[in-house]
């Protein structure tokens, strides 16, 4: 919890220090590049748990077995190495475990979530 709320402060002092360079309005711009920044790490942070769930995998996988389902792909895997394992199915380790994958999610999310009610109470 303190890498997420670490986060979240970080990404509010960026974008306060990212505003003083536009002449739009001091708050709006605080809010649009939080926005930004917070979005950037929820896709990240989205990306990094689709990988770590073995999703890849699952697609190396498939393609591997449609290979081998033709006459020719089976002919062919016979000489390359593309696929070491002769088995039916195939079990995949995941290990791609990214300590950052949940403090992305958490604080772009909260950082979306905050910036879309506080521009919403502000300018409507």
């Amino acid at each position: 919890m303190k890498k997420v709320l670490f986060a979240v402060l970080i990404i509010y002092l960026l974008s306060a220090v990212f505003s003083l360079f536009y002449d739009d309005g001091f708050q709006l711009e605080i809010i649009n590049i939080s926005f930004l920044i917070g979005m950037g790490l929820a896709v990240t942070g989205g990306l990094m748990k689709v990988v770590e769930s073995g999703f890849f995998n699952g697609i190396q996988y498939s393609f591997k077995r449609f290979r081998r389902s033709t006459k020719e792909g089976n002919y062919i895997s016979q000489f390359d190495d593309m696929d070491q394992t002769k088995e039916a199915h195939e079990e995949y380790n995941k290990n791609n475990k990214f300590a950052l994958t949940n403090p992305f999610l958490l604080s772009g999310g909260i950082a979306v979530v905050v910036d879309l009610l506080v521009s919403y109470l502000f300018y409507t």
